[in-house]
């Protein structure tokens, strides 16, 4: 876990998220009016952009992001996470 996390806003571009990308990150969470309700990772980016010859500054992110995200409290084991 980090506390420097990077976020993109649902709405911006595909191209901005790769811009966010070269910070040496592998994933991006996803924001609504500053609330996270998603992430996007780099798999998104190649198998749902690339893949599909989208254009990169036309479409936005929200067209791509992975929407089913499991998630656990911080305060759980690793155990649960696995």
């Amino acid at each position: 876990m980090t506390k420097n996390v990077i976020s993109i806003d649902l709405n911006d571009t595909i191209f901005n998220a790769c811009l966010k990308y070269r910070n040496k990150i592998g994933c991006l969470i996803v924001t609504k009016k500053e609330q996270c309700i998603c992430i996007s990772i780099e798999r998104d980016i190649i198998e749902r952009a690339i893949c599909q010859c989208r254009d990169f500054k036309k479409n936005k992110i929200k067209e791509i992001i992975s929407n089913h995200i499991i998630t656990i409290h911080q305060l759980d084991k690793v155990e649960k996470a696995i």
